[in-house]
């Protein structure tokens, strides 16, 4: 996975252009970013990356003016190892449900409401053993789960 992504910024170093200011950027789990000077302290800090640990990596390269890079590493907790990766995805969602939706404008409702009723669906695709721990990953309990 890193691997990748270090191939992709080392296509970009032969362009003959300059960095942005601020373009160099890597956030982990959603927490402030952390900005680099160069490309190669970027390049340092991505090799240290624990792929095994990674649920999610979002990259973004941007090379139209400037050389932009961004990079948002996102980690499985402590809790969610070992889970399966359905499982953890729908707790991810329910915990990050918004439970205000019915005072939204019609478009937000329609989002949450389709998002509420697709993760229902989900809900009950699962196994017993798979909604067990599914409540031990759920902050708030939205929805019927067991």
């Amino acid at each position: 996975m890193t691997q990748d992504i270090l191939q992709k910024i080392d296509q970009v170093k032969n362009l003959n252009k300059k960095v942005a200011n601020m373009g160099l950027k890597i956030s982990f789990d959603n927490n402030k970013p952390v900005f680099f000077k160069n490309i190669e302290e970027l390049e340092k800090e991505i090799k240290s990356i624990n792929s095994k640990n990674v649920y999610k990596i979002k990259f973004e390269i941007e090379t139209e003016r400037f050389i932009q890079i961004a990079l948002y590493v996102q980690y499985f907790t402590s809790k969610e190892i070992n889970k399966p990766f359905r499982v953890i995805e729908i707790a991810r969602n329910i915990n990050a449900f918004d439970i205000n939706f019915e005072k939204a404008t019609l478009d937000v409702y329609k989002f949450w409401s389709d998002l509420y009723k697709r993760l229902e669906l989900k809900i009950r695709s699962l196994s017993e053993k798979e909604k067990k721990q599914l409540q031990k990953l759920v902050e708030n309990n939205i929805f019927k789960i067991a």
